[in-house]
């Protein structure tokens, strides 16, 4: 599903973030974040996929909204994308003996 305006400041909202925090965790600049709330642009990419994932778990499991906001406010202070995917790797187990690399 595609993200209109409404969609970004409500799903921000529902994240606890201010504009700026909201382009850190997606590794974008808040220009961006301005675009998209104002409709003259839409999240491409990587950030369209980060975004999409973090709905798509929210909708099927609303009980894991108080993690995600730690999760997010964590790669916020730490680095933005980089921690999100050292952590997703943590969950995956990649380097274990026989998975993985």
């Amino acid at each position: 599903m595609a993200w209109n305006k409404e969609d970004i400041i409500e799903f921000r909202n529902l994240l606890g973030l201010d504009r700026s925090q909201f382009a850190k965790f997606l590794s974008v600049d808040t220009r961006s974040v301005i675009r998209w709330e104002k409709g003259l642009n839409k999240p491409t990419g990587t950030p369209e996929a980060i975004l999409s994932g973090f709905r798509e778990k929210i909708k099927k499991d609303p009980d894991s909204l108080p993690a995600i906001r730690n999760l997010i406010s964590g790669s916020i202070e730490v680095g933005g994308l980089a921690y999100l995917i050292v952590k997703i790797l943590d969950l995956m187990k990649i380097g274990e003996e026989g998975r993985g690399w």
